[in-house]
């Protein structure tokens, strides 16, 4: 009997008030409370942690009590014990946590019994404020206006002229592509073509179209177009005779009996001072001149026809006064001396001594070799070109198989004096006698090398017209470049956007074609007893974090780039293609990230611009972790980008999705960008920074 009483004085009443434990996380604890006292309801769970003392169990034994105690401080409920006397009002009272835990230590008793004060959902206070509640008087319902019923036709017509455009565009890039391969090409000036000197010792510089005019100490004093005296072409050699008449290869303007091709040019006869050419031999055509010398005596000219093997002397009309056939070398190199002709050798390294007055004509009276140790350890073995300048004999030797060549210095008798090592020795090299100097013109090369008589190597001849004109060349060729290859890129991403905006629109004709879409109805009767989901406390400072995290990982990558000296353009694109996740990351911190509802097995959902949803079953569908109704989107999160608490959308949310319907990933695209979901518009700042910088890489090559 003893016992009985003992028992019956010694019960006790399991209560709680809805406070936490400190640092414990408060969706956490309620998932666990629901879990150990088999609540179900997200309605009734809410209203255990409103603040009114709920009795969780009645009549517990000592040891029952201390064991329900202690598994609540260890889930951080903080639950009371109220001692339970017969005929009396219980007082509450707390119990000594570490008596409890040594008493629960030793049973293990059930739980059972779930709550029963609070069964309707109307039960939960109206006035209580919820985390995850948004204010309901700013919400707007989602209509089905006659403009979202016609989206699927104006997806289909917006489809049909994307593709339009994009076919317009893509015929203006195949059309610039071939303007732009297809564009006549100017001759590249890279240096002078030829150099010739004037009566006066007035060099006269060749440079693709123009004619550049030096005085005498080699500054610069003007520029002679060729069209302005009736030729379209000039061609090496050039000389002036004792009168300051120019004779070149070339092609007059007017003349349409000319040869289409350069390789055998008439001999022209040009008056700079007028602005007047004229071919030199007009009555014989038949004769295909190839190379010329003028004898600054008398003023004739010997011709040589290499095709016919012919040396020919004429006067300055034009006049054949004597001809003589002889062996004539591929590339025939003539040079008046002491009364003698000197011809460059067709049997190897030497020049040939022929006279040339009218009675012994084309006689050939020696053969000189020309054989410095350095030409023959070289393999140059070629006369290319050779002169009598400064009192010394000048000669390039080459050869011909590896294209190397050599500048020697002869005496008067052709006797072996010095190799002159020259800066530049590739390419093609003319050599022209400057007074006492000597000139090494590379048609690769804007400076033209000076040597005195000794053949020390003096400051170049650099003509201030040449640069000019080379600079103005450069700056056509890359404005036309620039805007051919700018016109490509143009309609280029023309075509790319015009076809991906087809696509996208063909997939909303598709998404929404068999769409019946509903209104969303009034929250009036829904309002108080709703279970708003808690979004996560600390999502902005995780946001925070993550922005961190990606500003050193974008500055690392610029102090990598700045290390390793990236050029401007490379270095551009690197900032604009890192700012796109920066924007990304700033936007989604600011952006709202919409609101979760539930009302029994329906879902409301408020998107990020306050529109709301109500739906329940297949009208609810998912994709990952998105929740969709119709047009509304909400984000639920994930590991990277946090929003709601894993535990609640596990417990609440998931089953409900499970009883959804799970749409495809172009549904979702859709969905997201016809509502402007925060992400899509995250994506979209990505892709544009991308594009951007691509754009900017392909403006360097333009550039």
């Amino acid at each position: 009997m003893k016992g009985d009483i003992e028992r019956e004085v010694n019960t006790f009443n399991l209560t709680f008030s809805g406070e936490i434990l400190a640092g414990k996380d408060p969706a956490a604890v309620k998932l666990g409370f629901g879990k150990m006292f088999t609540i179900d309801d997200p309605v009734l769970l809410e209203h255990c942690f409103s603040g009114e003392t709920i009795v969780m169990r009645r009549n517990l034994e000592r040891k029952e009590a201390a064991q329900y105690y202690h598994e609540m401080q260890v889930l951080g409920a903080v639950g009371a014990l109220v001692k339970v006397t017969a005929g009396a009002r219980a007082d509450t009272v707390r119990v000594d946590p570490q008596l409890d835990a040594q008493e629960a230590s030793e049973v293990k008793a059930e739980l059972a019994e779930p709550l029963r004060t609070a069964t309707d959902a109307t039960a939960v206070n109206p006035r209580q404020h919820q985390s995850g509640k948004p204010n309901l008087y700013k919400l707007r319902p989602f209509r089905n206006s006659d403009e979202v019923r016609d989206r699927s036709a104006r997806a289909h017509q917006r489809m049909r002229q994307s593709y339009l455009l994009g076919s317009i565009a893509l015929l203006g890039f195949l059309l610039a592509g071939w303007g732009f391969l297809e564009q006549p090409t100017e001759p590249i000036i890279t240096g002078v073509d030829d150099v010739a000197i004037d009566q006066r010792s007035r060099p006269v510089l060749l440079a693709g179209d123009f004619l550049l005019l030096h005085d005498r100490s080699g500054i610069s004093t003007g520029e002679v177009l060729l069209d302005t005296i009736g030729v379209t072409t000039l061609k090496p050699p050039m000389a002036f005779d004792n009168t300051g008449t120019l004779f070149a290869f070339g092609s007059l303007t007017i003349d349409d009996t000319e040869r289409s091709d350069d390789t055998n040019l008439p001999l022209l006869r040009c008056e700079l001072l007028t602005s007047h050419c004229q071919r030199f031999l007009p009555d014989l055509k038949e004769i295909s001149i190839d190379a010329f010398v003028i004898n600054p005596v008398d003023g004739n000219l010997l011709l040589i026809d290499t095709s016919a093997g012919l040396l020919l002397k004429a006067n300055r009309d034009g006049k054949i006064l004597a001809r003589a056939a002889i062996e004539i070398p591929a590339h025939p190199v003539l040079r008046l001396h002491a009364g003698l002709l000197l011809i460059n050798s067709p049997q190897g390294t030497g020049v040939g001594v022929f006279r040339y007055e009218t009675s012994a004509f084309g006689q050939q009276l020696d053969e000189i070799p020309l054989l410095p140790p350095a030409a023959r350890e070289a393999g140059q073995f070629d006369v290319s070109d050779f002169v009598w300048s400064g009192g010394f004999w000048w000669a390039i030797l080459k050869n011909l198989e590896s294209g190397s060549m050599g500048l020697y210095r002869f005496d008067e008798d052709w006797n072996y004096i010095q190799h002159v090592l020259l800066p530049i020795a590739n390419g093609t090299l003319q050599l022209t006698s400057w007074g006492e100097k000597t000139l090494v013109n590379n048609s690769h090369s804007i400076a033209i090398q000076r040597l005195s008589a000794q053949g020390a190597i003096e400051a170049p001849l650099v003509s201030t017209q040449l640069k000019t004109l080379i600079s103005r060349q450069q700056r056509r060729a890359s404005l036309a470049t620039a805007g051919w290859l700018g016109l490509l890129l143009i309609c280029g991403l023309g075509t790319v956007v015009s076809v991906c905006t087809g696509y996208l629109q063909g997939l909303r004709r598709f998404v929404y074609k068999s769409r019946r879409e509903r209104g969303a109805e009034p929250l009036d009767d829904y309002a108080d007893s709703l279970y708003w989901i808690e979004p996560m406390q600390n999502r902005p400072a995780l946001l925070r974090r993550r922005r961190f995290s990606y500003s050193l990982l974008a500055l690392a990558a610029i102090l990598v780039s700045a290390g390793l000296s990236v050029t401007a353009w490379p270095f551009v694109a690197l900032l604009i293609a890192l700012s796109g996740p920066a924007a990304a990351l700033l936007l989604l911190e600011r952006q709202p990230v919409g609101h979760i509802g539930i009302w029994q097995d329906r879902l409301l959902l408020v998107d990020h611009t306050g529109m709301y949803h109500f739906a329940g079953g297949s009208d609810v569908q998912y994709r990952g972790h998105f929740l969709l109704i119709d047009d509304i989107v909400v984000f639920c999160g994930s590991r990277l980008l946090p929003v709601f608490p894993d535990a609640q959308i596990e417990q609440w949310i998931t089953p409900m999705m499970i009883r959804g319907a799970k749409v495809d990933r172009n549904t979702l695209a859709v969905k997201l960008l016809q509502a402007r979901h925060p992400l899509a518009q995250c994506a979209m700042a990505m892709i544009m920074a991308a594009v951007a910088a691509i754009s900017i890489l392909c403006l360097q090559e333009i550039f």
